[in-house]
């Protein structure tokens, strides 16, 4: 697909983020300074021979900007890029639409991923995730960028893992960790590491004990170890029906490797087709099982532009009000954050959507427009990451075949023993 490349006479191309607009005097401004900043820094990058610390203090001198934020995140994270992310370098050159905040992000994480299939994957992720599929499409903000990279190297590098606080001078702590601090007088301080899936599950749990006793997090939890409270929740998963391998996607969790499919098919009780339940309406204000689940499948985060609110803190909205005729069905259904659902009661912002897709046309009350594209495992672009998960799986479940059969031949070999050979009585 090439619809987001800008044409050679000057105008948008069919898809665009709207902070990139030719015909806008502000983004078009903003762009170039992207532009400017990018370039500076991309035909600077220190030499193979280049003493980093000596570097440091040139370009400290030449941009203004600190010593240690040189070394410690220009260097690394855009010396990654050039050298680990080909695609989306190519493509911040000719749209110059990521800021130098999200690019060193993206590119102090992928410094520590050696694996070139790895990086293959995570490369056409990541540049697909910053591609425009809609015109006036909003950007992602910094922290959804951070949040992709991670779930992408946690994806296809499960040896790696990332959260979202995670710093590149940190001390990585991997899923399993537990401590205490009982330093300070009459407490004792707990600190646990959990995949993030598990962690979804255990807070479920917590805040669902929570809301019925009317306590505290700390006390349901508590109560919850201690064996002397149960509480029972539901956790929704999606995975493709048609695609060989596909990965399971949690929302607030995103999608999981296979150690957490594996892991999560195992718990699996139920199943429903969506195809199904997003064809299910009811004249009751509240929307049914089935289209609650559709809705959170299309929808990665509140479906408004650049929104950060994930799944879990979304509510259901109706586009026409209910108690105005408006209907309890997918055609007049979202997913939005308070605030969005508050700036859309009092007229501030108004919205369509389109059902099937999830992609949303946004304009306020001055007249300004965007359009928001959801990533989840429902909407088109979760559909076609899912495919590409599951080839890449298939494709490295056949070179473990392949590369257990050589070993076996070789050991065989070196025991002189032939397989085919008739018994030898």
């Amino acid at each position: 697909m090439d619809g987001h490349v800008p044409p050679a006479g000057g105008s948008n191309p069919a898809f665009f983020y709207s902070h990139t607009d030719v015909t806008d005097p502000v983004a078009l401004a903003g762009r170039e300074a992207r532009r400017a900043v990018w370039r500076l820094w991309m035909d600077n990058l220190p030499g193979p021979d280049e003493q980093l610390e000596n570097y440091a203090a040139r370009m400290a001198a030449a941009t203004g900007e600190s010593h240690f934020t040189i070394k410690d995140s220009y260097i690394p994270g855009l010396v990654s890029l050039e050298e680990k992310l080909p695609r989306l370098v190519a493509l911040q050159d000719m749209l110059a639409h990521v800021s130098m905040v999200s690019l060193r992000k993206i590119g102090e994480r992928i410094s520590i991923i050696d694996s070139p299939e790895a990086l293959a994957q995570i490369d056409a992720g990541i540049t697909g995730f910053l591609t425009p599929t809609a015109p006036r499409q909003s950007i992602p903000t910094t922290r959804q960028i951070t949040r992709k990279i991670n779930e992408l190297i946690n994806q296809f590098d499960p040896e790696v893992f990332l959260d979202d606080h995670t710093e590149l001078d940190e001390n990585r702590v991997a899923p399993g960790a537990f401590g205490i601090d009982d330093r300070r007088p009459g407490v004792t301080e707990f600190y646990l590491t959990l995949p993030k899936d598990m962690g979804q599950l255990l807070m479920k749990k917590v805040d669902a004990y929570a809301f019925h006793h009317d306590c505290s997090r700390a006390t349901a939890f508590h109560q919850l170890l201690a064996k002397s409270g149960k509480v029972s929740v539901a956790m929704n998963l999606y995975t493709a029906k048609d695609i060989e391998n596909a990965p399971v996607w949690m929302p607030g969790a995103g999608w999981l490797n296979e150690e957490g499919d594996e892991r999560w098919r195992s718990m699996i009780t139920t199943y429903r087709d969506l195809d199904e339940g997003r064809l299910e309406e009811t004249a009751a204000h509240d929307a049914t099982a089935g289209l609650k689940a559709w809705t959170a499948g299309v929808h990665d985060s509140c479906a408004a532009p650049s929104s950060t609110t994930e799944t879990e803190g979304t509510q259901i909205e109706h586009r026409v009000p209910h108690e105005t005729g408006g209907v309890t069905a997918l055609d007049n259904l979202s997913r939005l954050s308070q605030r969005w659902h508050n700036l859309k009661t009092e007229g501030h912002v108004r919205y369509l959507a389109d059902p099937s897709t999830g992609i949303t046309v946004w304009w306020t009350d001055e007249g300004h427009w965007t359009v928001s594209v959801p990533e989840g495992p429902l909407s088109p672009k979760g559909a076609r990451f899912a495919r590409s998960v599951g080839e890449y799986r298939t494709e490295k479940a056949t070179r473990r075949r392949a590369a257990a059969e050589a070993a076996r031949h070789r050991r065989n070999a070196e025991l002189g023993y032939d397989p085919l050979a008739p018994p030898p009585f």
